[in-house]
């Protein structure tokens, strides 16, 4: 069942949001952000850097996004100032599963070190990329399954 929410969901990790928080993830600015204007299909927006001390929360985020009725889910990766290793798996793992569960999970690589990573671990023709969300939202919406221009 989809579940309605509100228009955006921010994800704060700042010590007084969360307990004590998570000073790691905070020091290095990752910051998330699910919009949900056009469902079935969201868009989580992600800024910051996906390393391995940042990469889990963006699993806590995504992981149970993929077991809803999303038809669809774009993840932003304009803002993202490096992706790593940790954050390539998650990336991999999560469109094999969204595919599985048929939903289309597409990205958008136009920031440098988003394409220089997905191009170093051979994922950029693995996993749909767009140059911005407004095409990949298009992709989608348009298409039963997305096949990235290139």
């Amino acid at each position: 069942m989809l579940v309605r929410t509100p228009v955006t969901e921010p994800f704060d990790d700042s010590p007084g949001r969360r307990g004590g928080g998570r000073p790691a993830v905070h020091e290095r600015g990752l910051r998330l952000r699910m919009d949900f204007t056009e469902p079935p299909v969201a868009v989580l927006f992600v800024s910051g850097e996906l390393d391995a001390a940042t990469t889990p929360r963006l699993a806590e985020v995504l992981w149970p996004r993929l077991l809803t009725e999303l038809r669809a889910l774009v993840i932003d990766l304009d803002e993202v100032g490096f992706l790593g290793v940790d954050a390539l798996r998650l990336l991999a793992s999560a469109h094999s599963y969204a595919s599985h569960r048929g939903i289309t999970l597409c990205l958008t690589d136009s920031s440098r070190p988003v394409r220089r990573a997905l191009a170093a671990a051979a994922l950029q023709d693995a996993l749909p990329c767009f140059g911005d969300v407004d095409a990949a939202r298009a992709a989608v919406t348009t298409a039963e399954r997305p096949v990235a221009p290139r």
